[in-house]
């Protein structure tokens, strides 16, 4: 419990851009709020309160999935073309005052 709204932080911090923040913040509220007077006005019975927030947790536990799967693919997409770009300028010959040419090691 103590660690959810830094873990939260740090997520939400490294996935949502600055410039857009506090509109889609805003834009999450939305949904929340309906969620909660929709269950406050149809007064449920607990095990449809149960079952409704088992679904919810459950969505919500494969878009975080396939959030992370996406990051991973970027990450590993980016990191190849960076390596592909080291090894192009380690192996681009030198001029040398000498007869042959070197290359960087």
């Amino acid at each position: 419990v103590g660690m959810y709204f830094p873990i939260m932080g740090t997520m939400k911090g490294s996935i949502v851009p600055e410039s857009k923040r506090a509109a889609i913040y805003n834009l999450y509220r939305i949904p929340l709020n309906l969620i909660v007077v929709v269950s406050l006005l149809a007064d449920p019975q607990p095990g449809v309160s149960f079952a409704l927030n088992f679904v919810m947790l459950a969505t919500a536990t494969l878009l975080q999935v396939i959030l992370f799967k996406k990051r991973a693919d970027r990450n590993e997409a980016s990191d190849r073309s960076t390596k592909s770009r080291t090894d192009m300028v380690e192996t681009i010959p030198l001029v040398s005052s000498g007869d042959k040419d070197e290359e960087v090691v």
